[in-house]
């Protein structure tokens, strides 16, 4: 779309309108000028916008400027800025008081792909248990599901220990052999029973397999979440 302009008729004894010439595309044009004035003195008004960018020193003493600065309160109330400004800050208001929650629960999904927040069950040190002995255990609570996402077993000498829990009604283990002394602490962001999670009301132990020898010490935790 190119510029072109419109030619009036001659007024060579009327009124005189305010007119700045300038050419546009080789063509002699007349822009007309205005004057932004005071509705109630008359006076002009020196525009905001000086050099480029609005000039706030230039705004009237009882306008939006104080103390340098655009002060939103005073917008009218029925202004839309002012409007949205209320909105905003409401906004803010809610997510200051929610945000720590939100990445809390963001960094749960991230590490687990759930909600949740699984805790350790501690079982105390046993001296030479016998052979099955529970070394720790845990009751899921009814209408829950458990999920193991991690143990830890110790023991002085050679051994295999089952972590035990019950799924659909189903016993179901997983072996830990020991060929000699030693600890091991395992955790994982994927459970251990992912796909046969343990039954409400049941429970999920670790036992040793066989029975300890005379003086021998035994301990084991369980790192369990309910859904």
């Amino acid at each position: 779309m190119s510029e072109s302009y419109i030619q009036l008729p001659p007024d060579g004894t009327g009124k005189k309108v305010r007119a700045i010439k300038r050419t546009v595309n080789g063509d002699e044009v007349y822009e007309e000028a205005y004057v932004i004035i005071d509705p109630s003195s008359g006076e002009p008004i020196t525009p905001l916008k000086e050099g480029g960018n609005v000039n706030v020193s230039n705004m009237p003493s009882d306008y939006l400027r104080e103390g340098g600065n655009v002060n939103v309160s005073n917008f009218p109330t029925d202004y839309p800025d002012s409007i949205a400004h209320g909105k905003l800050d409401d906004i803010y208001g809610k997510l200051d008081g929610q945000l720590d929650v939100t990445l809390t629960v963001l960094s749960r999904l991230i590490r687990y792909g759930r909600n949740i927040s699984p805790s350790w069950i501690h079982g105390d040190e046993v001296a030479a248990p016998s052979a099955n002995t529970s070394l720790v255990s845990h009751m899921v609570s009814s209408g829950k599901q458990g999920l193991i996402y991690g143990f830890y077993v110790s023991s002085d000498e050679e051994n295999v220990f089952k972590i035990i829990w019950v799924s659909g009604g189903v016993t179901r283990s997983i072996r830990i052999v020991f060929g000699g002394g030693g600890s091991i602490h395992y955790v994982d962001f994927f459970a251990l029973n992912e796909g046969y999670p343990a039954d409400g009301g049941t429970e999920i132990k670790i036992v040793n397999v066989n029975a300890g020898g005379s003086g021998k010490m035994y301990q084991a935790r369980l790192f369990i979440a309910e859904v």
